[in-house]
C-alpha cells in the first residue's frame, strides 16, 4: 500500500490514521488530547479510532489548509493540517533515534537561540513512524534566498553558523543519535556492505578511513539544505525543521559534509549548473572555517577514490 493512503476520510470532519487513530475537527480543543488550531478558528485533535471503524473513502482534500504535500511510495509522506505538519515514514532503521526523542534532547537545553517545532503527537505501529509537528513562523529559506539582500544573507548565515557552533558545544564519546542508537548519516555508512542498520560501528570505519579525528563526537543537524530553515526577518529567530538525521559525528564531519555535497544547494534558476546555487552552502562553510571546524575532504576524497577501485 503506498504510504499516502494510511490516512482515509469518514467524512468531512474526521479520517482515519494508519487505521488505529481518529483525527477529527471539532470547534475547540479536545481536554486530556493531543490538538491544535486550524487556522481557522476550530481545531484538529487527535485520539484512538473507534471499533468496529467507520465507512472510509480517499480523502477529498477541498479545504488548502488540508493536503498531502509530498510522498514517496510506501517511504515517506506529509500533510499540512491546519497548523500543523503530518509525517509517516517507514523507518530507516529498527534502532535509530526517533525524531521526537532527537527533538526533546534539543529543547531540554533551554533557549538557544533558534526555534525547532513541538511535537503535538508521535506513535510507531505496523512499521510506520507518525509525526505531527506544529507549524513555525516564517519563510523557507529555499523560496525566499534570492529575494534577500546582502544585510538579510549575512544575517541568516550568521545565524546557521551560531546553531552549528552551539550545537557542536555538545559532545558524546560514541557515534550515536539522541538518546543512543545509531545516527542516521547515511554518507558514512559502508558503501560496501550497505548495511541498512547504519550501525555506530561501521560509522566510525569509515570516518576512520576518510582521516577523521574520531576522538570525540560533536552534535550536529547533518541536513543543512536551506529548505530545513525557516526566517521570519532579521533580529527573529530562525527555524530548523528535519531533525532525523541529527547525532554525534565527527567535528570533521560538519564541515566536509557542507564542502562535498551538492544536495544542499540552493535551487538552479536556470537549466545549467552556476555558482549561486552553492552560495548557501559554501558561505556557511567558510564561516565554520574561520570558527574553527576542521575538515576532511582530502581523506573524503582517498576514501571514494579507493572505493572505486575496490568496485571496478
Amino acid at each position: 500500500m503506498e504510504i499516502k493512503n494510511v490516512l482515509q476520510e469518514v467524512s468531512e470532519t474526521s479520517w482515519i490514521l494508519g487505521g488505529k487513530l481518529l483525527l477529527s475537527r471539532t470547534s475547540t480543543p479536545t481536554p486530556g488530547k493531543p490538538s491544535w488550531s486550524s487556522g481557522k478558528g476550530d481545531f484538529y485533535t487527535i485520539s484512538e479510532a473507534p471499533s468496529p471503524l467507520p465507512p472510509v473513502r480517499s480523502p477529498s482534500y477541498t479545504d488548502q489548509s488540508f493536503k498531502l504535500l509530498c510522498y514517496a511510495h510506501e517511504w515517506k509522506a506529509t500533510w499540512r493540517i491546519g497548523e500543523a505538519y503530518l509525517l509517516v515514514q517507514k523507518p530507516a532503521s529498527p534502532y535509530s533515534a526517533r525524531e521526537h526523542t532527537t527533538l526533546e534532547y534539543i529543547q531540554s537545553k533551554g533557549d538557544l537561540g533558534f526555534v525547532t517545532p513541538q511535537v503535538h503527537y508521535h506513535d510507531e505501529f505496523d512499521g510506520r513512524y507518525y509525526l505531527i509537528l506544529n507549524d513555525m513562523p516564517g519563510e523557507c529559506m529555499q523560496k525566499v534566498w534570492y529575494t534577500l539582500g546582502p544585510e538579510e544573507k549575512t544575517y541568516y548565515i550568521e545565524q546557521v553558523v551560531k546553531m552549528v557552533k552551539q550545537l557542536s558545544e555538545w559532545q558524546s564519546d560514541t557515534m550515536e543519535g539522541a538518546g543512543g542508537g545509531p545516527v542516521l548519516e547515511w554518507f558514512l555508512n559502508d558503501p560496501i556492505t550497505g548495511d541498512s542498520n547504519v550501525k555506530p560501528e561501521n560509522l566510525l570505519k569509515t570516518a576512520a578511513a576518510m582521516d577523521m579525528d574520531c576522538s570525540s563526537f560533536h552534535f550536529s543537524h547533518n541536513d543543512l539544505k536551506p529548505c530545513r530553515i525557516t526566517v521570519n526577518g532579521i533580529g527573529k529567530p530562525i527555524g530548523v525543521w528535519n531533525w532525523s538525521t541529527a547525532g554525534f559525528v565527527p567535528k570533521d564531519w560538519i564541515r566536509t559534509k557542507l564542502l562535498r555535497f551538492r544536495s544542499m544547494d540552493l535551487p538552479s534558476r536556470s537549466d545549467e549548473y552556476n555558482a549561486e546555487v552553492a552560495e548557501w552552502r559554501e558561505r556557511i562553510q567558510e564561516r565554520l572555517g574561520e570558527e574553527g571546524f576542521p575538515e576532511a575532504t582530502a581523506g573524503f576524497t582517498k576514501f571514494f577514490n579507493a572505493l572505486g577501485k575496490r568496485q571496478m
